[in-house]
């Protein structure tokens, strides 16, 4: 059971939270927050946000450059697709580092 439950959760993570985080946190945070403010002020705001919610303290900076970049992607391109796509690769990126650690083909 508990194999299949960490790859439902790794398979979620990878391809529903970039959509729904993207919708969120780029498309209605940040957008509603460039209405209100300058464009840095509402990315440094929805990033700090963004890594608040993830609600892990020792992620909180590596989590917050992301949102930036994130946001910084969702201005330029006025898109969430690229933003959502860049998403989808560093948590793909994290899962199969941490497949690959669980299977012994990685070391920490």
């Amino acid at each position: 059971v508990a194999p299949f439950t960490m790859y439902g959760l790794l398979l979620l993570a990878v391809f529903v939270a970039p959509i729904c985080e993207e919708v969120l946190f780029r498309g209605f945070l940040f957008a509603g927050f460039m209405r209100a403010m300058p464009v840095a002020y509402a990315a440094i705001l929805s990033a700090f946000i963004f890594a608040a919610a993830h609600n892990d303290l020792a992620s909180f900076p590596v989590l917050f450059c992301i949102g930036l970049l994130l946001a910084f992607v969702r201005w330029r391109t006025r898109s969430l697709w690229p933003s959502i796509l860049l998403h989808l690769l560093n948590n793909a990126w994290s899962a199969v580092s941490i497949l690959l650690v669980l299977h012994g083909v990685l070391h920490v």
